[in-house]
């Protein structure tokens, strides 16, 4: 070809991906048609980062993305996705247009059309998340670095999202708190102004005044004693998705053989002047020897009775 020619392609080139990239607080996004294919219809995708989400032992890479609804006025995404990296790839190498999607779907569910969206909206592993459908968004560590988000819905049950790195999780946060630009949030933005999302951002303050909350509402008889606790377990950074911050919860009762228990009992009950690790005499032994045979000199640390915390609940 020639040099016209080439130039003429390139310039093709620049204007599709012009085409495909989404200005959003001053930046660009790329997005690959496999990523819209999962959005609802009426959507735009505003960011698009890596993410994994983390539950127990099990780890699940792909992609974070926040989208707007068409003709929204506000500043914040309205939805969040958590795309696996097997469901796009399952899509395959050649996009398909809206017509072939609903053809498909047509042929292997023998529904006359697509139910809402892209049927691609419930390939298993997909979570999508409306503004209105979430309690909460915390910040959290993992392992010991701020890198994650965990999404609380108002039905019940939580995602743990952990990103590549503690920028691009203060970028998320920015976008949710109405920040355009996407940047750093400061640690005195309180929930409130997170309009429609709660966004929970970990500052002391915070935490406080939202255990204060928790405690009038347990008083009041407005929650139980186990959702209680697990608020606070949540207050303090725990999560049940993450096993080195696993929820701890304190152990009461010593009577796990009768068919009923008897409340009025004190032998229903353990010995709640005792750690759980001195409850057994010869457990209690060996800490205190542990405490009075420990040599600080060389160890260069104190002594101790019990070596986890989980021992003295």
């Amino acid at each position: 070809p020639s040099q016209e020619e080439e130039e003429e392609e390139e310039k093709e080139d620049e204007d599709e991906e012009e085409d495909s990239a989404v200005g959003f607080g001053g930046s660009e996004l790329d997005i690959d048609w496999r990523i819209a294919a999962f959005l609802d219809e009426g959507e735009t995708a505003i960011r698009a980062v890596k993410a994994a989400r983390v539950s127990g032992l099990e780890r699940s890479e792909g992609m974070f993305v926040l989208t707007q609804t068409k003709g929204s006025d506000r500043e914040r995404p309205t939805s969040l996705y958590l795309i696996p990296d097997g469901a796009a790839e399952a899509l395959g190498d050649e996009e398909e247009t809206d017509e072939a999607v609903e053809r498909n779907y047509a042929a292997s569910s023998g529904a006359a059309q697509v139910p809402f969206g892209h049927p691609h909206q419930t390939s298993p592993g997909v979570l999508r998340w409306r503004s209105h459908e979430v309690r909460m968004v915390c910040a959290k560590l993992f392992q010991l670095q701020p890198l994650a988000l965990e999404i609380f819905s108002k039905v019940g049950g939580s995602a743990l999202v952990v990103f590549q790195d503690a920028d691009t999780r203060a970028g998320v946060i920015a976008l949710l708190l109405g920040n355009a630009a996407g940047g750093r949030v400061l640690d005195q933005i309180a929930p409130q102004q997170g309009g429609s999302w709660h966004v929970d951002v970990g500052t002391a303050a915070l935490r406080t005044a939202r255990r204060k909350q928790v405690e009038k509402s347990w008083q009041q008889g407005g929650m139980s004693n186990l959702d209680y606790l697990l608020e606070l377990n949540v207050l303090a950074g725990r999560s049940v998705n993450d096993l080195s911050q696993y929820p701890v919860l304190p152990w009461v009762l010593a009577d796990y053989t009768s068919d009923e228990l008897d409340l009025t009992k004190a032998s229903t009950f353990r010995d709640l002047s005792k750690p759980m690790g001195a409850l057994d005499p010869s457990s209690e032994e060996a800490a205190r020897a542990r405490f009075d045979d420990w040599d600080e000199e060389e160890s260069g640390a104190p002594p101790f009775n019990h070596g986890s915390h989980y021992s003295t609940s």
